[in-house]
């Protein structure tokens, strides 16, 4: 579900099409849960850009 890369309304469309319909909110709990799930690892990454001497971007 996650791998789609889309805005929550399409990617909730997905499911609905295959015959699964489900609640927004039920896509937003999955969003939250999966942030609180990977804040650690968020954080050793953010640990390891702000030590660096520089920072890159590719402007997405």
């Amino acid at each position: 579900m996650f791998s789609l890369l889309a805005p929550l309304d399409r990617v909730r469309r997905d499911p609905a099409e295959r015959g699964v319909p489900l609640a927004m909110g039920l896509h937003v709990s999955f969003r939250k849960r999966a942030a609180d799930l990977l804040a650690p690892v968020d954080g050793v990454h953010w640990k390891q850009l702000h030590a660096g001497r520089w920072m890159a971007t590719d402007h997405t």
